[in-house]
């Protein structure tokens, strides 16, 4: 995990990047949309995000289709005391 310091993290926390990834899919006509976390996935962001996923739609059924939007998944870590 790579911690950095940001100024939206919790008094006393330290952000932190995973090796997981949280993505967003959307149904074609913007009825629904889901996020989604791929937890250390063997693929770079880059490669989930130019790929067809099947996903389940409670609207339209199921689904294939690329992500519409993508991040590293990221945590909030409390320094340890010792």
């Amino acid at each position: 995990m790579g911690a950095s310091h940001s100024s939206h993290s919790l008094p006393g926390c330290i952000l932190a990047t995973t090796n997981d990834y949280r993505v967003r899919f959307v149904c074609p006509r913007w009825d629904y949309d889901r996020w989604v976390v791929l937890k250390n996935p063997e693929l770079s962001l880059e490669e989930v995000m130019n790929a067809f996923w099947v996903y389940e739609c409670p609207v339209h059924g199921i689904l294939c289709r690329m992500p519409f939007q993508g991040e590293v998944k990221k945590v909030f870590l409390r320094p340890s005391n010792n």
